[in-house]
């Protein structure tokens, strides 16, 4: 009787035992889950913060919840419990995971990972390094870029259409569509619009506020094996042409206006809510110059809220026409050089534009979160906008520097200066502390900051200073004394400038408008003529960063300044004739 007891116990304890190593077993990935902490990520996609998808757990290298991954690629997810095999399905392709393996196969090619897939719970976590093939980025059409220390997921998905450009001119609207690849295309009549199908066109949905008075907005829609680019009108056009272009290859559009339209002011046919109707033009709220030093120029709302339509809408009186838009107008296909009519002016008629990438050399400027320098990004825009104003053939324009190069910031000043140069634009990229500050500022310059964040931004910007010379430091501070008493006269012209960029920034960049701003920048102090620093967007905040390193961002921030340049002497040549 007792042996029978003693059998039934050690039974017992056995399969005590065998539970216990059994449960300590499968239950080890869940508690390891639990003990380094199951987090969200934060998912930037072409730019924009999405939901934070994907579930994230350290240890030591990252592995990524492949449920959250397939919502985020739109992919089917299938589990097979027999073989332990999760396979995704995208874009007609197949992705393999096998549970407790260091391998992924990528359309049957198998790939190593520094981290086996585990399966917690109801839910497969794979290594990030998924993200390092090119294999991988080919199946789902985008490129990611994971960041472990900050789980910052960036993805760009391959679209081979870029954003829409546009240039408003008295008699013409010109409408860019950039592709990275010659695509067919189609155009017709539609009502109140003109619509471009292009085939097998990869395209974000997104909408481009033009409201010039005769184009209202271009909506772009990626319908799958075809994308469309719709333009809607708020006004009939006289005739509208196009153009197939290579090198790059891009669709033109020219619509021709049937009456000239006044560019010294900026159309919103949309906003009904204009912080002051009665201004008609930008000088209604410009300060008068004996007042500047008080840097009390006009701001949008708390100097952290998006702006732009109240911007824009200080430089109306009337709305753009209602849309009742007649298709009596012709559309002429490829019988035109793509070009708009620019009048190409003698050297001596020419305005000298000096263009300022700041920082450079030694000197980095800030560094985004994924490592971004500020020298880099800014030197690519300033490339942009010098081709822009070239093209135009009403400029002469000069680069501080071209290369990767330090210049002192009085020397900046000085190039301008011996150059007799009409406008001095420095372009930079703001930071701060806090990654979820962004958006678009434009300054010039006041002895006074207009607000806390602009003297940071001051701070920032000047402290390039301590990397000059001893006698490069005295030059700097001798145009600190002075620039008071010999500049004011260029302080609204160049309050002027700034609004005319600011109006047009925000809604070509889809970022806020922080406003136009006063602050004692050094590398302004010493122009003898309208100067402004433009701070493009923030590479301190995550999405901006992503943005900035691409060059459909750049070349949009350099679109803007340009048009905000020929909107500033067209009025100027307005004025001048009266």
């Amino acid at each position: 009787m007792r042996r029978l007891f003693l059998n039934k116990m050690k039974k017992t304890i056995r399969f005590l035992l065998i539970f216990f190593i059994f449960l300590s077993f499968f239950s080890y990935p869940l508690n390891s889950a639990q003990n380094n902490g199951t987090r969200r990520s934060t998912v930037i996609i072409d730019g924009v913060k999405s939901s934070d998808l994907v579930s994230v757990i350290n240890s030591g290298s990252s592995v990524l919840s492949l449920r959250d991954l397939a919502i985020l690629y739109g992919a089917f997810l299938e589990w097979k419990p027999i073989s332990a095999i999760a396979s995704l399905y995208i874009n007609n392709r197949k992705i393999d995971i096998k549970i407790d393996d260091n391998s992924i196969y990528l359309d049957k090619k198998r790939k190593k990972v520094s981290e086996p897939s585990r399966l917690i719970g109801n839910d497969v976590f794979i290594s990030a390094d998924i993200f390092n093939f090119d294999e991988f980025s080919d199946i789902v059409q985008s490129d990611a870029k994971w960041d472990a220390r900050n789980l910052v997921l960036t993805i760009d998905r391959r679209l081979n259409i870029a954003p829409a450009r546009y240039f408003t001119r008295p008699e013409s609207t010109q409408i860019v569509i950039h592709l990275t690849e010659p695509l067919p295309y189609s155009i017709s009549k539609t009502t109140n619009a003109v619509v471009l199908n292009i085939m097998k066109g990869k395209i974000k949905n997104e909408r481009v506020n033009v409201a010039n008075g005769v184009v209202k907005d271009i909506i772009y829609e990626d319908g799958g094996r075809l994308a469309s680019v719709k333009i809607n009108l708020s006004q009939t056009p006289k005739r509208i042409k196009t153009a197939k272009l290579s090198k790059p290859d891009r669709i033109s559009i020219l619509v021709e206006h049937k009456e000239p339209i006044d560019i010294t002011t900026a159309y919103s046919s949309e906003n009904s809510n204009r912080i002051a109707s009665e201004y008609d033009d930008v000088s209604a709220f410009l300060i008068p110059t004996e007042s500047l030093g008080s840097a009390k120029i006009m701001n949008t709302k708390n100097n952290d809220s998006g702006g732009a339509d109240d911007l824009i809408g200080l430089f109306s009186k009337t709305d753009a026409p209602s849309s009742n838009v007649k298709n009596n107008y012709e559309i002429v296909q490829n019988e035109w050089s793509g070009s708009m009519n620019k009048t190409v002016k003698k050297a001596n008629e020419r305005k000298i534009i000096v263009i300022d990438p700041g920082h450079g050399g030694q000197d980095p400027g800030a560094i985004g979160a994924g490592g971004t320098n500020e020298k880099d990004v800014v030197l690519a825009i300033a490339y942009e906008l010098k081709k822009l104003l070239d093209e135009d053939g009403g400029y002469r324009t000069i680069l501080t520097r071209s290369d990767d190069r330090f210049i002192p910031l009085g020397t900046r000043a000085e190039i301008a200066n011996k150059l007799h140069a009409d406008l001095f634009i420095s372009i930079h990229c703001n930071a701060n502390i806090n990654r979820s500050v962004d958006g678009f500022e434009i300054y010039f310059l006041s002895e006074k900051a207009t607000d806390p964040q602009a003297l940071a931004t001051e701070n920032l910007e000047n402290s390039v200073i301590e990397l000059e010379s001893k006698s490069e430091k005295e030059k700097t501070n001798l145009q600190k004394m002075f620039w008071s008493m010999t500049l004011n006269e260029y302080m609204n012209e160049a309050a002027e400038l700034s609004s005319f960029i600011a109006a047009e920034t925000p809604k070509r960049l889809k970022i806020q408008n922080r406003g136009v701003k006063q602050a004692g920048f050094y590398v302004l102090r010493g122009a003898e003529m309208p100067a402004v620093l433009v701070e493009s967007a923030f590479i301190s905040n995550y999405s901006q960063e992503a943005k900035l390193r691409t060059s459909a961002f750049q070349i949009l921030v350099a679109d803007a300044v340009y048009e905000g340049i020929v909107r500033y002497f067209a009025r100027k040549d307005r004025y001048a004739k009266k």
